[in-house]
């Protein structure tokens, strides 16, 4: 064999080739939400397999943990958003490989500004409301939607959220924030409002020592309550001033005991309210002292005469101006309204008893003081007899003297027709029958007057004043006995 110049001594070499780690099959792009936990596991091949790896972070996160199992967990916090690059050498004593991550970690958008839960707006009031956000990433691109809501809203791309529509009660609406990755909901409602009114008119005058009562209601247009969508809407009251202890009940009645309370104007005001919006009624309550009518309630006077009669009355509340009022009103009759003065000419036809209805006021009540007011209208008694200016002396003077009252109705007591005074003497006049006689003597010749008092059932009294003469008898041998009698011999 021929030689090559070498030995044919030889030396040999073992070579061991030790497996690869594979880490071909494992994503290593990813997306993490602030605050939620993000785990991964690292997959490998090796053929054979080791018996142990072991995992190197290079530059990873801060709070990032993996176990031998090669499990990766990781919360990001508020301050670790955007993007992190970092490495895990997988090793296992001998061979080794690198896996490169990138992960991008994400903040949920934030609606920062938005309506409240309920969201109250007037009726016939547009709803325009810019909403905002806030996003802790760097160049993120937001987007705005509408996900249910009434019709006719809208929500654009800048968040301004519109609704124009006057029906009233409970709407509800849902809008959603997106950053592309993650996005947050809003549910809420709209509630629009009509305000309550109050539709009782107040009292405003109260008498002194009476219970001050005013019934209190109210109406409000919403049906359902702005807090609940299935219960009912109420009202409330409420005093917000007035008087002391004056209060409302639960029946919402106004009540005030006035028994001890100063004579004068007291401000009230009443709150009404539907838990969002109110409506206020303020008015003057006056406690008043009705007037007092001191002057008298019934007065005379004759046909013919003229009346200046003045009403007079008081009142406690001595700012008040009274004014007289007199019904039925007479012909010509004239009932001054401040003044009080009542002037009347009575005629034959007012004879007797006139009532009236004499009213004060004092401006504070449709009503005032009331009395029933009298007028007796009278005539006085008149004579009747036709008596004789001329007697003759020795001779009988006879007559019945008859009278009547204003109604025409004959004087007949004893008390109603007497001789008042009389010139002359011995004269005699019935009880009953007012039969007057007198015989004049020879020295009650020339001029007398005779005085009749009469006096009616009413008492009224007018004298009669009569006058005649006595002359000489003109015939001595006549009958001495001169009557002036009426022909019902019996007075009547």
């Amino acid at each position: 064999m021929a030689s090559d110049g070498f030995s044919a001594d030889t030396t040999e070499f073992v070579i061991t080739v030790h497996p690869e780690i594979d880490l071909s099959m494992n994503q290593t792009n990813y997306s993490a939400t602030v605050d939620e936990v993000f785990s991964t596991q690292i997959l490998l091949e090796q053929s054979p397999p080791s018996q142990e790896f072991s995992y190197d972070f290079i530059n990873a996160p801060e709070n990032m943990r993996v176990d031998t199992l090669g499990n990766i967990n990781w919360v990001p916090l508020p301050t670790q958003v955007d993007d992190y690059d970092f490495k895990i050498i997988v090793s296992d004593g001998v061979a080794s490989s690198i896996l490169s991550y990138s992960i991008y970690v994400n903040a949920p958008p934030v609606i920062s500004s938005r309506p409240p839960k309920i969201f109250f707006i007037p009726q016939g009031e547009e709803l325009n409301f810019f909403l905002e956000s806030f996003d802790l990433n760097s160049n993120t691109n937001l987007d705005w939607k509408l996900l249910s809501g009434p019709a006719s809203m809208t929500l654009s791309s800048e968040g301004e959220l519109i609704w124009n529509n006057s029906k009233l009660g409970h709407h509800s609406y849902e809008i959603q924030l997106s950053d592309g990755i993650d996005s947050v909901q809003w549910k809420a409602d709209i509630y629009v409002n009509a305000p309550p009114e109050i539709t009782s008119k107040p009292v405003t005058t109260v008498t002194e020592g009476q219970l001050y009562e005013y019934a209190l209601t109210a109406w409000d247009a919403n049906k359902m309550s702005p807090y609940d969508s299935i219960a009912h809407n109420k009202v409330t009251f409420s005093l917000a001033q007035g008087p002391e202890d004056m209060n409302i009940d639960e029946n919402n009645i106004l009540n005030w005991e006035t028994r001890e309370a100063p004579l004068g104007e007291y401000m009230v005001i009443i709150a009404v309210s539907d838990g969002i919006d109110d409506d206020i009624q303020v008015f003057p309550l006056f406690v008043n002292s009705f007037p007092v009518i001191t002057s008298s309630d019934s007065i005379i006077v004759q046909v013919g005469d003229n009346l200046n009669f003045k009403m007079v009355a008081n009142d406690n509340n001595l700012t008040d101006t009274l004014t007289f009022h007199l019904e039925p009103l007479q012909d010509n009759m004239v009932m001054e309204l401040h003044s009080g003065l009542l002037t009347w000419t009575p005629k034959q036809k007012d004879l007797g008893v006139n009532i009236f209805r004499l009213q004060v006021k004092d401006g504070h009540n449709l009503n005032g003081t009331v009395i029933p007011f009298k007028i007796f209208v009278y005539n006085l008694p008149v004579l009747t007899s036709d008596l004789s200016t001329e007697v003759f002396t020795d001779m009988e003077y006879t007559i019945f003297i008859t009278a009547e009252d204003m109604n025409g109705k004959k004087l007949d007591t004893p008390e109603s027709i007497i001789i008042d005074t009389a010139s002359f003497n011995y004269y005699n006049l019935s009880q009953y029958a007012h039969l007057f006689k007198w015989t004049p003597r020879e020295v009650d010749k020339g001029n007398h007057e005779l005085v009749i008092k009469l006096t009616d059932e009413f008492g009224f009294t007018t004298y009669h004043h009569h006058n005649f003469t006595v002359f000489s008898n003109p015939c001595v041998h006549c009958d001495k006995k001169y009557e002036t009698v009426p022909a019902d011999s019996t007075g009547n």
